[in-house]
């Protein structure tokens, strides 16, 4: 099996992520305040040892 960055596929990728740029995300005081409570509410669950509690990496990019 083939890569999909050969010769072929490339051109179509290309022209898909130009087409697909995403929008950039301006971060506020809002992100930094939802940031700072995910973190909080993640460390309260690992140390009250909520056995139901699984971390997720759903929050790395704000966490």
């Amino acid at each position: 099996m083939r890569a999909k960055t050969d010769n072929v596929d490339a051109p179509g990728i290309a022209r898909f992520a130009a087409q697909k740029r995403p929008v950039r995300t301006v971060w506020d005081s809002s992100t930094d305040e939802v940031r700072e409570l995910v973190h909080y509410h993640s460390r309260l669950l690992q140390d009250l040892g909520n056995p139901g509690y699984r971390h997720s990496n759903k929050f790395r990019g704000i966490a």
